[in-house]
C-alpha cells in the first residue's frame, strides 16, 4: 500500500485553498465523466478508480440484495464513491453496489493518478481529508439515530438529518430537495413502513411538516426540534440558523 506523505504547509495557505487545487476540479479535468439514468446501478468490479458524484443522488447497498432491500446511505454531489480503496481496504471486489436514485453526473479518477496529486499537494489531501471526514459523519448519524428508543424521535431525528443535509431554506421553512421515501426512512431508523406512517401523519397533523409525493417541508425547524422527547443530539444550530 502506498504511503502518502504531506508535505508542510502553512494554516493560511490551506484556507486560501484555491479552486485549482480542490478534489472536484481535479476531477472534473483528469476524470472521465459518466452519466446514468434513473435506477441504473453501478457496480464497482475493481478498486482501480475512484468516483465523485457532480450531480445526483446515489444509494449504496450490499451486492447480493434485492434493489428493495435496505439501502446503507445516500450520497449527493461532491461527495466521493469507491474511496474507501485508498486506504488499501481488503473487502471484496463486488460487495457494494451503488443505484442512481436521480439522473445521475459521475466523474472517474484513476487511483493511480489520485495518489499521485495527493502526495504532490497538501491542499488536494487536505480536501480529501475534509471530505472523508464529513462521509463518516453521516454514519455517526446513523448510530445515534438508532440510540433513540422512541420512534416518534427516530422519524424526527432522521427529519432533521436529511433537512440539514439536503434541505434548502424557503422563507421560515425548510425543504428537502432529496426524494425521501417512507421505505427509506424505515431501512434507516430500523421501524416498519407502517410506523414512519403513523409517526409522519402525527407530525403534519400538528403542522410541523407536511409530506407530498416524497417531498418534505419543514414548517417549524425549532418546534420539529423541541419535539424530541430524547436529546440524544442537542446541538442544532446551523439547521436553526443560529
Amino acid at each position: 500500500m502506498r504511503t502518502i506523505r504531506l508535505t508542510s504547509v502553512s494554516v493560511t495557505l490551506v484556507n486560501e485553498m484555491k479552486e485549482a487545487e480542490t478534489l472536484s476540479n481535479l476531477f472534473h479535468k483528469r476524470g472521465t465523466r459518466e452519466v446514468l439514468q434513473k435506477a441504473d446501478r453501478l457496480a464497482v468490479l475493481n478498486f482501480n478508480d475512484v468516483y465523485i458524484i457532480d450531480l445526483g443522488f446515489v444509494s449504496s447497498r450490499l451486492a447480493g440484495s434485492s434493489s428493495k432491500a435496505r439501502r446503507r446511505y445516500i450520497h449527493t454531489r461532491g461527495e466521493l464513491l469507491n474511496v474507501d480503496t485508498i486506504a488499501g481496504s481488503d473487502m471484496r471486489r463486488n460487495d457494494i453496489v451503488f443505484e442512481m436514485l436521480s439522473d445521475v453526473v459521475l466523474y472517474k479518477l484513476p487511483m493511480d493518478v489520485l495518489l499521485h496529486e495527493m502526495e504532490t499537494n497538501a491542499s488536494l489531501a487536505m480536501d480529501m481529508v475534509r471530505r472523508v471526514v464529513r462521509q463518516n459523519g453521516y454514519i455517526k448519524q446513523r448510530v445515534e439515530n438508532l440510540s433513540y428508543t422512541f420512534a416518534s424521535d427516530k422519524l424526527i431525528y432522521r427529519l432533521l438529518c436529511v433537512a440539514q443535509r439536503f434541505g434548502q431554506r424557503r422563507g421560515t421553512s425548510i425543504v428537502v430537495t432529496k426524494p425521501v421515501s417512507h421505505r427509506e426512512i424505515a431501512s434507516f431508523t430500523n421501524l416498519t413502513r407502517e410506523s414512519v406512517t403513523r409517526e409522519m401523519n402525527k407530525l403534519v397533523e400538528r403542522g410541523l411538516v407536511s409530506y407530498e409525493k416524497e417531498v418534505v417541508t419543514i414548517h417549524d425547524p425549532a418546534g420539529l426540534v423541541n419535539a424530541l422527547y430524547q436529546p440524544v443530539r442537542t446541538d442544532w444550530s446551523g439547521l436553526l440558523g443560529r
